[in-house]
């Protein structure tokens, strides 16, 4: 059989927030609007193109497929800097949710745009990864920090391995995740980022926290589509652009009846698109 839809070679960033079930509706609408502004900050802080990240949402998290051409050997040591530095920029006033602490998988490998979402080895292989045992005693053995993240084995030979960035090797622990119900056993590489109070953006990366300043349009756009749950979820998710004095400030919840996703999931007719 020959597919219809392109294949094309990604990486895949999966994320999801520790305990969400366990937090009530508010708290819930407030973790998801810190999680978008976490990973937009995050991508900016990598010089990632979020104009052209993809984004499948998991209601307690999100699925990013990461832009063709960008320089992993730099980017991706960067994009998990970034993610720490706006954890803990978010936690030091953490709102009714309280702290709000991510796992992370990445993967990479063909990915196909299906009916519903995203198919390929690589997104099966990162949700794998993020559901992991492994992952999730990685971020309960380590209370003083608010990541923990999980890498392919090919992705970790191919660039964490070389020490590129703020990583080295020895940052990286390597595991092997079992889950005999789903028929699914892979190697993999944990990271348990320490405690960020010395990770400092620069200015220019000091991206606006959501709720605050007047409306210019949408900050998250790149990650497309509408987030789960209407009403309070999408009048909690903002795009604005704020004063550069009030960059540092933590997230704040904002309350309005336009939903910034609208019209703005990416044109898949580009799929095949190398640009994409």
């Amino acid at each position: 059989m020959t597919l219809d839809v392109p294949g094309v070679r990604r990486v895949t960033l999966v994320v999801d927030v520790e305990a969400y079930t366990v937090r009530d509706n508010r708290a819930q609408v407030e973790l998801q609007q810190t999680l978008l502004w976490t990973l937009e900050r995050a991508c900016t802080r990598a010089g990632v193109g979020v104009g052209r990240c993809l984004r499948q949402d998991r209601g307690d998290g999100q699925l990013l497929i990461l832009p063709a051409g960008i320089d992993e050997s730099r980017q991706l040591p960067l994009l998990l800097r970034g993610a720490r530095a706006a954890l803990h920029r978010a936690n030091q006033a953490p709102g009714i949710a309280g702290r709000m602490r991510l796992r992370a998988a990445l993967s990479q490998g063909i990915v196909h745009r299906a009916a519903t979402g995203f198919v390929g080895r690589s997104v099966v292989l990162a949700c794998r990864l993020l559901d992991s045992a492994v992952l999730h005693e990685a971020l309960d053995d380590h209370e003083d920090t608010d990541l923990a993240v999980i890498v392919s084995d090919d992705l970790y030979s191919d660039v964490f391995a070389h020490g590129y960035g703020d990583t080295t090797a020895d940052d990286f622990r390597r595991v092997d995740v079992t889950m005999p119900a789903k028929r699914f056993a892979a190697p993999a590489w944990v990271h348990v980022p320490g405690p960020a109070s010395g990770v400092v953006l620069r200015e220019a990366e000091r991206l606006p926290p959501p709720g605050r300043g007047p409306r210019s349009g949408p900050v998250l756009a790149a990650f497309g589509g509408a987030v789960a749950g209407a009403g309070l979820v999408e009048a909690a998710i903002t795009a604005l652009n704020w004063p550069a004095d009030e960059a540092d400030e933590p997230p704040a919840p904002h309350h309005h009846h336009d939903d910034p996703f609208d019209d703005v999931f990416p044109d898949y007719s580009d799929w095949d698109d190398p640009a994409y």
